[in-house]
């Protein structure tokens, strides 16, 4: 990634959680009940969608940039009555939200089951490669993309090579689904924590 490119893309990110602080700061400040679900709530509808807004277009893979996002909720949640002392994992447990990361590689897929089932108006022939290869080889199946060589770390972050490799990870059958919803409670029950890469300090 060049390095306007790259200052412009880090400033972007940077207003995201300016702002996402900011609306946290307002949502303490404005209720006077300290009652985690309904703060939780407040954080559901004000903040995250700030942290979320197109995130398939500008999702970082960079530890960093992850990272940053991140401590945004981690910061959110560590306020919360009674969790002061919880380490992140339990304390996302226990309001039953997912990480940012998470989330952010669950919309990248449904976005993905959209493009390769038409639902949306890009075409997936233009997109994605099934392969194709006809190898008699391991890594060979045809119901999988192919990943292309990636020589950058700008390709890599390019919405349409980032997730490949979850999305080969899914079953065939779930790909398959008829229709999204089905497919999104499918994905619920897959465990993708093999893919997180953010080391936020839990």
């Amino acid at each position: 990634m060049d390095i306007d490119s790259d200052l412009k893309y880090d400033t972007h990110i940077d207003n995201i959680v300016k702002k996402a602080y900011q609306r946290i700061a307002l949502i303490f400040r404005g209720f006077a009940s300290r009652k985690p679900e309904l703060l939780v709530k407040a954080y559901v509808s004000f903040v995250r969608p700030v942290l979320e807004y197109c995130s398939c277009i500008w999702s970082p893979v960079l530890i960093t940039r992850i990272n940053t996002l991140e401590r945004v909720q981690k910061y959110f949640t560590k306020r919360l009555y009674g969790m002061e002392d919880l380490n992140y994992t339990d304390r996302l447990s226990i309001i039953n939200i997912e990480s940012l990361e998470m989330r952010r590689l669950k919309l990248d897929i449904y976005l993905y089951y959209k493009i390769l089932h038409n639902i949306v108006a890009l075409p997936a022939d233009v997109y994605f490669r099934y392969d194709d290869r006809h190898l008699n080889v391991r890594s060979y199946d045809e119901n999988n993309l192919v990943k292309p060589l990636l020589n950058t770390v700008r390709k890599s972050q390019h919405f349409f090579n980032r997730c490949i490799d979850v999305w080969n990870f899914i079953p065939v059958a779930i790909r398959n689904c008829d229709s999204l919803s089905v497919f999104k409670r499918a994905v619920a029950d897959i465990d993708f924590s093999c893919f997180m890469t953010g080391t936020v300090s839990l």
